[in-house]
């Protein structure tokens, strides 16, 4: 067992399946986690005075560096040697915690991967951005300040009735040039919105803080579909949209890629970030890298490999299949 250093940390792999505890040689009780996602994570182990065996993160690596986190364990464990008992004065704190403490808790887990989707990923740079907006407008606001252990079923209720009805909705300046956060209600919305704080209270439950989730099991109603009763004549407009755009010299970018989105389905972020590496037009399959529900392997039909091939005739030097304008390392974004 080694002396933890940062060439170890930083060089330590993560177990695919579970967590991997790397302890230190020369301070007894000090140690790092590393999660299957990669989230490294400083922390000690020890025993309170009724013997039970503790453990408790005390940072993340990154935040803080090897050395400052051995100075923070080896403080910790001096205070347990004088009786004290580090991991119940932290549950003792968050058991007072509002939904705004655990809102932050629940950020920075899936921000530094300590927190996975139920799919055991990671979820991706879109999906908390999303989160957090839907946290920031929607939750917050509503039931920021209510305490987690006092949340009931028929506050959350009240809360998927308010976001549905629209009373969450705003538009502000983002204080970017020209931005705008346009903040809608809904029946979606409020239906995700519910989603994603039945996640949170979940990790809250697994902290401990509560017994049973408010939010889980609570009849939100269908999502309206939507359904076309003419998809051909809306395809043909399409088709018409692109060539005139084609006449009026939009850029090449915008109008290949709105066919490869019309053809493949592919998501906007999908297309705009899709990479040649991630095609092998040989076997005519793309093999995508991260998506929104993780790796992904999809079939290549002719008319996409076609679409794909005179793409690549005009510019396939680049890393993007979509270059952005100027940027000659980046992929389009108009």
């Amino acid at each position: 067992m080694p002396r933890l250093t940062k060439v170890i940390v930083e060089n330590s792999a993560p177990h695919p399946d579970r967590d991997l505890f790397i302890w230190d040689a020369d301070l007894t009780g000090f140690g790092l986690r590393v999660k299957p996602s990669g989230a490294k994570t400083y922390l000690i182990q020890y025993r309170n005075g009724a013997g039970q065996s503790k453990r408790v993160s005390i940072g993340r690596h990154g935040v803080l560096t090897t050395e400052e986190a051995r100075g923070k364990a080896r403080t910790e464990l001096a205070k347990v040697t004088l009786g004290a008992d580090p991991r119940a004065e932290k549950d003792a704190q968050r058991q007072g915690w509002t939904v705004r403490q655990l809102a932050d808790h629940y950020m920075r887990g899936i921000e530094s991967g300590d927190i996975l989707t139920r799919f055991g990923r990671p979820k991706s740079a879109s999906t908390i951005a999303t989160d957090r907006g839907r946290i920031d407008r929607h939750i917050l606001p509503l039931i920021g300040n209510t305490p987690v252990r006092d949340l009931t079923r028929q506050q959350v209720q009240s809360v998927h009735r308010d976001i549905k009805a629209g009373r969450t909705a705003v538009d502000v300046a983002t204080g970017k040039l020209r931005g705008r956060a346009i903040v809608e209600g809904g029946r979606g919305t409020a239906k995700r919105t519910i989603g994603l704080l039945s996640g949170m209270l979940k990790e809250a439950i697994d902290m401990g803080l509560i017994a049973t989730n408010p939010a889980h099991g609570l009849a939100l109603g269908k999502d309206k579909r939507r359904e076309e009763n003419d998809p051909e004549t809306l395809y043909q407009a399409l088709g018409r949209a692109i060539r005139l755009a084609e006449k009026e010299a939009e850029t090449w970018q915008a109008t290949e890629c709105l066919r490869f989105i019309a053809l493949t389905g592919f998501r906007l972020g999908e297309a705009i970030g899709l990479r040649w590496s991630e095609i092998d037009l040989k076997r005519r399959v793309f093999r995508l890298a991260a998506t929104k529900t993780g790796a992904s392997v999809r079939p290549i039909s002719l008319r996409v490999s076609e679409l794909l091939t005179r793409i690549e005739m005009r510019c396939g030097e680049g890393e993007y299949v979509f270059p952005a304008k100027r940027d000659s390392d980046g992929h389009y974004g108009g």
